[in-house]
Protein backbone atom coordinates (compact mmCIF):
# COMPACT_ATOMS: atom_id res chain seq x y z
CA UNK A 1 0.00 0.00 0.00
CA UNK A 2 1.11 3.56 -0.70
CA UNK A 3 0.01 6.73 1.09
CA UNK A 4 0.94 10.17 -0.21
CA UNK A 5 1.95 13.04 2.05
CA UNK A 6 0.67 16.58 1.49
CA UNK A 7 2.99 19.54 1.85
CA UNK A 8 1.66 21.96 4.48
CA UNK A 9 0.84 25.55 3.67
CA UNK A 10 2.05 28.69 5.40
CA UNK A 11 5.09 28.89 7.61
CA UNK A 12 6.64 25.55 6.54
CA UNK A 13 6.66 26.45 2.84
CA UNK A 14 10.09 26.29 1.21
CA UNK A 15 11.75 29.54 0.19
CA UNK A 16 12.77 30.07 -3.46
CA UNK A 17 16.39 29.49 -2.46
CA UNK A 18 15.49 26.19 -0.78
CA UNK A 19 13.45 25.07 -3.79
CA UNK A 20 16.38 25.79 -6.10
CA UNK A 21 18.79 23.97 -3.82
CA UNK A 22 16.40 21.03 -3.43
CA UNK A 23 15.87 20.61 -7.18
CA UNK A 24 19.59 20.83 -7.83
CA UNK A 25 20.33 18.19 -5.20
CA UNK A 26 17.94 15.49 -6.51
CA UNK A 27 18.39 13.39 -3.37
CA UNK A 28 15.90 10.69 -2.47
CA UNK A 29 15.86 9.76 1.22
CA UNK A 30 14.67 6.24 2.02
CA UNK A 31 13.57 5.73 5.64
CA UNK A 32 13.12 2.02 6.44
CA UNK A 33 11.22 1.47 9.68
CA UNK A 34 10.19 -1.54 11.72
CA UNK A 35 8.89 -0.88 15.24
CA UNK A 36 10.79 2.41 15.45
CA UNK A 37 7.99 4.65 16.68
CA UNK A 38 10.11 5.96 19.58
CA UNK A 39 12.91 7.18 17.30
CA UNK A 40 11.06 8.54 14.27
CA UNK A 41 10.54 12.15 15.38
CA UNK A 42 14.27 12.63 15.97
CA UNK A 43 15.14 10.86 12.72
CA UNK A 44 12.78 12.99 10.62
CA UNK A 45 13.97 16.18 12.27
CA UNK A 46 17.55 15.36 11.27
CA UNK A 47 16.37 14.87 7.68
CA UNK A 48 14.08 17.86 7.25
CA UNK A 49 16.57 20.24 8.91
CA UNK A 50 19.49 19.23 6.69
CA UNK A 51 21.32 22.23 5.23
CA UNK A 52 21.04 20.44 1.87
CA UNK A 53 17.35 19.72 1.32
CA UNK A 54 16.41 16.40 -0.31
CA UNK A 55 13.90 16.20 -3.16
CA UNK A 56 11.76 13.49 -1.56
CA UNK A 57 11.38 11.23 1.46
CA UNK A 58 10.19 7.65 0.98
CA UNK A 59 9.03 5.98 4.19
CA UNK A 60 8.90 2.19 4.40
CA UNK A 61 6.94 0.51 7.17
CA UNK A 62 7.71 -3.19 7.29
CA UNK A 63 4.67 -4.46 9.19
CA UNK A 64 5.32 -2.59 12.45
CA UNK A 65 3.17 -3.34 15.49
CA UNK A 66 4.18 -0.47 17.80
CA UNK A 67 2.40 2.48 16.20
CA UNK A 68 5.20 3.31 13.74
CA UNK A 69 2.73 3.76 10.88
CA UNK A 70 0.63 6.22 12.91
CA UNK A 71 3.70 8.29 13.82
CA UNK A 72 4.87 8.37 10.20
CA UNK A 73 1.44 9.48 8.98
CA UNK A 74 1.52 12.33 11.50
CA UNK A 75 5.03 13.38 10.52
CA UNK A 76 4.22 13.31 6.81
CA UNK A 77 1.82 16.24 7.34
CA UNK A 78 4.70 18.45 8.52
CA UNK A 79 7.06 17.84 5.59
CA UNK A 80 7.16 20.61 2.99
CA UNK A 81 8.21 18.56 -0.04
CA UNK A 82 7.38 15.26 -1.72
CA UNK A 83 6.91 12.38 0.70
CA UNK A 84 5.00 9.13 0.81
CA UNK A 85 4.95 5.80 2.61
CA UNK A 86 5.03 2.23 1.29
CA UNK A 87 3.42 -0.15 3.77
CA UNK A 88 3.83 -3.90 4.23
CA UNK A 89 0.99 -5.52 6.15
CA UNK A 90 3.42 -8.32 7.08
CA UNK A 91 7.11 -8.07 7.84
CA UNK A 92 9.26 -8.83 4.78
CA UNK A 93 11.99 -10.53 6.84
CA UNK A 94 14.74 -8.60 5.03
CA UNK A 95 15.83 -4.97 5.39
CA UNK A 96 17.52 -5.34 2.00
CA UNK A 97 14.19 -6.07 0.30
CA UNK A 98 12.91 -2.86 1.85
CA UNK A 99 15.90 -0.91 0.57
CA UNK A 100 15.20 -2.28 -2.91
CA UNK A 101 11.54 -1.31 -2.69
CA UNK A 102 12.51 2.25 -1.83
CA UNK A 103 15.19 2.32 -4.53
CA UNK A 104 12.69 1.18 -7.17
CA UNK A 105 10.42 4.10 -6.25
CA UNK A 106 13.13 6.76 -5.96
CA UNK A 107 13.41 9.56 -8.51
CA UNK A 108 16.57 11.26 -7.23
CA UNK A 109 20.09 11.04 -8.64
CA UNK A 110 21.40 10.20 -5.16
CA UNK A 111 20.13 7.86 -2.45
CA UNK A 112 20.40 8.21 1.32
CA UNK A 113 19.12 5.18 3.24
CA UNK A 114 18.46 6.90 6.56
CA UNK A 115 17.46 4.14 8.94
CA UNK A 116 14.61 5.18 11.20
CA UNK A 117 16.39 4.56 14.50
CA UNK A 118 19.53 6.57 13.63
CA UNK A 119 20.34 10.28 13.71
CA UNK A 120 22.73 12.59 11.90
CA UNK A 121 24.56 15.89 11.75
CA UNK A 122 22.54 18.54 9.88
CA UNK A 123 25.31 19.06 7.32
CA UNK A 124 25.62 15.38 6.39
CA UNK A 125 23.87 15.65 3.00
CA UNK A 126 25.62 18.90 2.09
CA UNK A 127 29.08 17.46 2.69
CA UNK A 128 28.43 14.03 1.14
CA UNK A 129 26.83 15.56 -1.95
CA UNK A 130 29.73 17.96 -2.37
CA UNK A 131 32.18 15.05 -2.32
CA UNK A 132 30.23 13.17 -5.00
CA UNK A 133 30.05 16.26 -7.21
CA UNK A 134 33.74 17.08 -6.93
CA UNK A 135 34.79 13.62 -8.16
CA UNK A 136 32.23 12.22 -10.66
CA UNK A 137 33.83 8.75 -10.56
CA UNK A 138 32.88 8.35 -6.87
CA UNK A 139 30.18 5.69 -6.49
CA UNK A 140 29.42 6.39 -2.83
CA UNK A 141 30.58 8.66 -0.03
CA UNK A 142 30.48 7.84 3.68
CA UNK A 143 31.42 9.47 6.95
CA UNK A 144 32.74 8.38 10.32
CA UNK A 145 30.04 7.16 12.71
CA UNK A 146 29.48 7.55 16.42
CA UNK A 147 27.34 5.22 18.51
CA UNK A 148 24.11 6.60 19.92
CA UNK A 149 23.26 4.39 22.87
CA UNK A 150 19.59 3.99 23.70
CA UNK A 151 20.06 3.86 27.51
CA UNK A 152 21.59 7.34 27.35
CA UNK A 153 19.44 9.34 24.90
CA UNK A 154 21.29 12.06 23.04
CA UNK A 155 24.74 10.92 24.20
CA UNK A 156 27.14 9.71 21.51
CA UNK A 157 30.13 7.50 22.21
CA UNK A 158 33.16 6.71 20.08
CA UNK A 159 32.71 2.93 20.21
CA UNK A 160 34.07 2.49 16.70
CA UNK A 161 37.45 4.13 17.35
CA UNK A 162 39.23 0.90 18.36
CA UNK A 163 37.65 -0.94 15.43
CA UNK A 164 38.77 1.82 13.05
CA UNK A 165 42.27 1.85 14.49
CA UNK A 166 42.62 -1.88 13.80
CA UNK A 167 40.70 -2.38 10.54
CA UNK A 168 40.66 1.16 9.17
CA UNK A 169 44.28 2.23 9.47
CA UNK A 170 44.79 5.35 7.41
CA UNK A 171 41.15 6.49 7.64
CA UNK A 172 40.98 8.05 11.10
CA UNK A 173 41.30 11.81 10.91
CA UNK A 174 41.75 11.76 7.13
CA UNK A 175 39.11 12.69 4.56
CA UNK A 176 40.08 11.23 1.20
CA UNK A 177 39.13 9.65 -2.11
CA UNK A 178 40.23 6.04 -2.50
CA UNK A 179 40.23 3.79 -5.55
CA UNK A 180 37.32 1.35 -5.18
CA UNK A 181 39.39 -1.80 -5.75
CA UNK A 182 41.98 -0.66 -3.23
CA UNK A 183 39.25 0.20 -0.74
CA UNK A 184 37.87 -3.32 -1.12
CA UNK A 185 41.21 -4.97 -0.41
CA UNK A 186 42.29 -2.65 2.38
CA UNK A 187 39.07 -1.88 4.25
CA UNK A 188 36.40 -4.44 3.31
CA UNK A 189 38.17 -7.74 2.80
CA UNK A 190 38.30 -8.80 6.45
CA UNK A 191 35.61 -6.71 8.18
CA UNK A 192 33.06 -4.11 7.17
CA UNK A 193 34.62 -0.75 7.97
CA UNK A 194 31.26 0.99 7.27
CA UNK A 195 29.25 0.08 10.38
CA UNK A 196 25.97 1.66 9.34
CA UNK A 197 24.29 2.39 5.98
CA UNK A 198 22.91 5.67 7.33
CA UNK A 199 26.45 7.04 6.96
CA UNK A 200 26.42 6.56 3.17
CA UNK A 201 25.23 8.64 0.22
CA UNK A 202 25.01 6.61 -3.01
CA UNK A 203 24.72 7.47 -6.65
CA UNK A 204 21.33 6.01 -7.50
CA UNK A 205 22.28 4.37 -10.79
CA UNK A 206 25.29 2.72 -9.17
CA UNK A 207 23.26 1.24 -6.30
CA UNK A 208 20.77 -0.10 -8.85
CA UNK A 209 23.65 -1.75 -10.70
CA UNK A 210 24.82 -3.39 -7.46
CA UNK A 211 21.34 -4.81 -6.88
CA UNK A 212 21.14 -6.02 -10.49
CA UNK A 213 24.47 -7.83 -10.22
CA UNK A 214 23.64 -9.46 -6.89
CA UNK A 215 20.19 -10.63 -7.94
CA UNK A 216 18.49 -12.79 -5.28
CA UNK A 217 21.79 -12.95 -3.37
CA UNK A 218 21.03 -9.38 -2.23
CA UNK A 219 18.29 -10.71 0.05
CA UNK A 220 20.07 -13.74 1.50
CA UNK A 221 21.68 -12.12 4.54
CA UNK A 222 20.18 -10.74 7.73
CA UNK A 223 23.18 -8.87 9.12
CA UNK A 224 26.03 -8.81 6.57
CA UNK A 225 23.96 -7.73 3.57
CA UNK A 226 25.24 -4.16 3.64
CA UNK A 227 28.84 -5.42 3.72
CA UNK A 228 28.09 -7.53 0.66
CA UNK A 229 26.79 -4.40 -1.12
CA UNK A 230 29.96 -2.44 -0.42
CA UNK A 231 32.16 -5.35 -1.54
CA UNK A 232 30.26 -5.76 -4.80
CA UNK A 233 30.28 -2.01 -5.36
CA UNK A 234 34.03 -1.74 -4.85
CA UNK A 235 34.73 -4.61 -7.23
CA UNK A 236 33.61 -2.20 -9.97
CA UNK A 237 35.67 0.69 -11.26
CA UNK A 238 35.38 4.02 -9.51
CA UNK A 239 36.19 5.78 -6.26
CA UNK A 240 35.00 5.84 -2.65
CA UNK A 241 35.04 8.98 -0.52
CA UNK A 242 35.56 8.87 3.23
CA UNK A 243 34.84 11.93 5.37
CA UNK A 244 36.55 11.67 8.75
CA UNK A 245 34.08 14.01 10.46
CA UNK A 246 31.56 12.12 12.65
CA UNK A 247 28.24 13.02 11.06
CA UNK A 248 26.28 9.78 11.50
CA UNK A 249 24.92 8.62 14.84
CA UNK A 250 24.21 4.89 14.83
CA UNK A 251 21.74 3.78 17.47
CA UNK A 252 22.00 0.30 18.99
CA UNK A 253 19.13 -1.01 21.10
CA UNK A 254 17.45 -4.25 22.11
CA UNK A 255 15.56 -4.52 18.81
CA UNK A 256 18.57 -3.85 16.58
CA UNK A 257 19.17 -6.64 14.07
CA UNK A 258 22.77 -6.98 15.24
CA UNK A 259 21.61 -7.85 18.77
CA UNK A 260 18.98 -10.37 17.65
CA UNK A 261 20.99 -12.55 15.23
CA UNK A 262 22.58 -15.69 16.75
CA UNK A 263 26.38 -15.70 16.69
CA UNK A 264 26.55 -18.85 14.54
CA UNK A 265 24.36 -17.24 11.89
CA UNK A 266 26.44 -14.07 12.04
CA UNK A 267 29.63 -16.09 11.60
CA UNK A 268 28.13 -18.03 8.67
CA UNK A 269 27.36 -14.74 6.94
CA UNK A 270 30.88 -13.44 7.60
CA UNK A 271 32.30 -16.59 5.97
CA UNK A 272 30.08 -16.11 2.94
CA UNK A 273 31.21 -12.51 2.45
CA UNK A 274 34.81 -13.69 2.84
CA UNK A 275 34.23 -16.22 0.06
CA UNK A 276 32.90 -13.44 -2.16
CA UNK A 277 35.95 -11.28 -1.44
CA UNK A 278 38.32 -14.15 -2.22
CA UNK A 279 36.59 -14.74 -5.56
CA UNK A 280 36.81 -11.07 -6.45
CA UNK A 281 40.46 -10.82 -5.30
CA UNK A 282 41.55 -14.28 -6.47
CA UNK A 283 44.95 -13.05 -7.62
CA UNK A 284 45.82 -11.47 -4.27
CA UNK A 285 47.32 -14.08 -1.92
CA UNK A 286 47.72 -11.51 0.87
CA UNK A 287 43.94 -10.97 1.00
CA UNK A 288 43.35 -14.72 1.34
CA UNK A 289 45.96 -14.88 4.11
CA UNK A 290 44.48 -12.12 6.27
CA UNK A 291 40.96 -13.50 5.78
CA UNK A 292 42.07 -16.91 7.07
CA UNK A 293 43.74 -15.28 10.08
CA UNK A 294 40.59 -13.33 10.89
CA UNK A 295 38.35 -16.40 10.61
CA UNK A 296 40.61 -18.22 13.06
CA UNK A 297 40.47 -15.21 15.40
CA UNK A 298 36.67 -15.04 15.26
CA UNK A 299 36.34 -18.77 15.86
CA UNK A 300 38.15 -18.31 19.18
CA UNK A 301 36.53 -15.01 20.16
CA UNK A 302 33.02 -16.27 19.48
CA UNK A 303 33.70 -19.71 21.03
CA UNK A 304 32.84 -21.55 17.81
CA UNK A 305 35.44 -24.31 18.05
Amino acid sequence: MRYEGQAPRGRNKLSKADVCKQQHSSISVIVPAYNHANFLRERIETITKQSQKPAEIIFLDDGSTDGTLRVIMELMKTISYSNYILVNTQNSGSPFRQWKRGLDSATGDYIWIAEADDSSDLRFLERMLSALRIEPKTNFAFCYSLSLDNPHPGICSDQYKTFYEHYGRGLIGTSQYINSNQFLKKYLSVRNIIPNVSSVLWRTRHLRTVYDQLGDQAFKFRICGDWQFYVKSCAMSGMVYHDSRPMNYHRKHKNSVSTLIPIKQHFAEVLEVHRLVKRLCSQDTEVAKIILEDEQLLTGQWDLT
